[in-house]
């Protein structure tokens, strides 16, 4: 009888489990093979709680868990670029990282939204169940918000960079081009003029660079294959809800984040995958990296000091933030020689302080409230429940100017100036009556 019990409970609660997960659309196109690390890591996490992951992808998991499908692949469609590039290649789009993701990752991905396997989804959506939310990764290809429109469900989006400009803008985040690097720069507080200078240029620069070479491209594919009467680009942008973000502030420094900005750095580390098992082996004592940001999180995580040389992108800045933190040294690439590499193996092998930073940083890192894959599947879960505009930030609604005020500013000097204006007119009233009055009394 006890037997039959249990039975039944296990029934029931596979039951409960089962009609109480969400039905997620995992939308992740791009072609870089490190990205997908992440999206994979949130993806598989859903399925194992019980939501239901329906996943377009250019890399499908070969060991999909349950609940966890494939239902548009990629790679039928474009190269893989896993193990093509070279060091003369990472070097030649350095200069062009910003055209690179506005066009490559961006307005030629969006052309997968006439895919057969999207089209189907847009013409046909599914309805038992009904899907309850699209995550679209941020990088280039911002279109694929649209079909959150489209299914009229909420849209988030996930970031295995630091948050790029347009996602800032997007969500109503301050660019804190005072003290926080812009996009891809080495610039670390404390700024000087100069740098503050360009720091700031260099921000709105890419930004307007961005919209520039994809809004009315990805606005044209958008009403081309999903809707003719689809809202813009940077009206849909506004009501995604929140963004998961691969950053932490003990690594890339403490700044003001609006609600919607969700920093999850490290997230795919403790997530069932680990791509570098021999960083976290006991007898590791160095990591000799490129400097890509999930490589150095998983060293970050074991507190494993790091030799950089950095080749294009992110890289650099992220060597730049570790060895701030006093755990890496940074190579040039142009410049490696036999000394080099063994002077910078001898420092990190034989003075304490990088091992002691290191394994400090660590601590720090994973110093959290709950672990980076518990705060992605928490948010996920409360954009469903809540909807698109419950982070919704009053900024998106409100003009630059007005964000920064330079209509009180400016409305404080001139009011200021009137005063100053009016003070010395009516000085200069009394000084005459003053004057024509002792003229007055020396005639008399």
């Amino acid at each position: 009888m006890n037997l039959v019990k249990v039975i039944v409970l296990i029934l029931m609660s596979s039951f409960v489990n089962i009609n109480n997960g969400y039905r997620i659309l995992g939308i992740f196109p791009s072609r870089p093979r490190s990205h997908h690390i992440m999206f994979d890591a949130i993806c598989k996490e859903l399925a194992n709680r019980g939501h239901h992951v329906d996943v377009m992808t250019m890399y499908p998991n070969k060991n999909p868990p349950k609940n966890y499908n494939v239902i548009a692949n990629f790679e039928k469609y474009d190269e893989s670029v896993v193990n093509k590039f070279n060091i003369s290649f990472a070097m030649k789009i350095d200069g062009i990282v910003l055209r690179r993701i506005s066009e490559y990752h961006g307005n030629r991905i969006c052309e997968y939204l006439g895919l057969p396997e999207i089209q189907k989804i847009v013409k046909n959506p599914p309805t038992n169940p009904a899907y309850d939310l699209v995550i679209v990764e941020s990088f280039g290809a911002n279109c694929f918000i649209g079909i959150g429109h489209v299914l009229k469900v909420p849209v988030i989006m996930a970031s295995s960079t630091l948050d790029l400009p347009w996602l800032d803008n997007a969500l109503g985040q301050p660019a804190n081009t005072a003290f926080f690097p812009s996009f891809f720069t080495i610039n670390i507080h404390p700024m000087s003029f100069f740098t503050r200078l360009f720091n700031t240029l260099n921000y709105h620069i890419n930004l307007i660079g961005y919209q520039q070479l994809t809004k009315a491209i990805q606005n044209s594919q958008m009403k081309k294959y999903l809707d003719d009467n689809i809202p813009p680009l940077e009206e849909l942008e506004k009501n995604v809800v929140l963004a998961l973000v691969n950053s932490f502030h003990s690594l890339n420094g403490i700044r003001p984040i609006t609600p919607s900005i969700i920093e999850v750095g490290g997230l795919h580390v403790n997530s069932n995958f680990v791509p570098l098992p021999k960083v976290s082996h006991k007898n590791t004592k160095v990591f000799i990296t490129h400097g890509g940001l999930m490589g150095t999180q998983e060293a970050l995580t074991y507190g494993i000091p790091l030799i950089g040389i950095p080749l294009f992108g992110d890289q650099p800045a992220n060597i730049i933030y570790y060895s701030k933190l006093n755990m890496s040294l940074h190579l040039d690439i142009n410049n490696l020689t036999e000394d080099t590499i063994s002077h910078a193996l001898n420092e990190i092998l034989n003075n304490p302080k990088y091992k002691n930073a290191a394994v400090f940083q660590s601590a720090r890192f994973l110093d959290r409230p709950m672990s980076p894959i518990d705060t992605a599947i928490y948010w996920t879960e409360y954009a469903i429940r809540n909807g698109q505009n419950s982070l919704r930030s009053p900024v998106v609604d409100m003009s630059w100017w007005q964000v920064n005020l330079l209509d009180v500013y400016l409305f404080i000097i001139i009011l200021f100036l009137i005063i100053l204006f009016t003070i010395i007119f009516l000085f200069n009233m009394a000084w005459r009556i003053v004057l024509s009055t002792r003229k007055h009394d020396k005639n008399d």
